[in-house]
This record gives C-alpha cells, structure tokens and sequence, in this order.
C-alpha cells in the first residue's frame, strides 16, 4: 500500500484543548516566561500544565516522559 493510500485510511486525532491551548504557535520560536507561568506561543500556563500538554503529545507518539528535577 502506497503512503497517500494510507494516509487516507487514516482519521485526524482530537487534540484536547488543555493541550492544544499551549502550541497555538503564534509565537513558534521562543518560549515565554511571565512570573511562575510559561507559553509556547499559546496560553500561558504552570510548569504541571506544560509537562501533561507535552506528556500528552509524546504518548501519541508511543513513548513516556520522565521529568527531572
């Protein structure tokens, strides 16, 4: 089977909105600190709400995150 064959196979999958509220990508090339909250070009949010958007989008993915200190 051909890749576009796939590909059409194939649903998008609903990213929830506590996750994609921080990639809005409006400000794609930097990362924002305002007091203890951060954005990566969406809202601003706490390093927890970072970590689980990120978590989420790496379980998609098939892998795990481990967060250091």
């Amino acid at each position: 089977m051909k890749l576009n064959e796939q590909l059409d196979l194939q649903s998008d999958i609903e990213v929830p909105w506590g996750v994609w509220r921080m990639f809005a990508c409006e400000n794609g090339r930097s990362i924002s600190v305002n007091g203890n909250h951060a954005s990566f070009g969406g809202d601003y949010a706490s390093k927890e709400e970072l970590r689980a958007a990120i978590a989420w989008y790496v379980d998609q993915l098939g892998g795990k995150v481990k967060w250091g200190k």
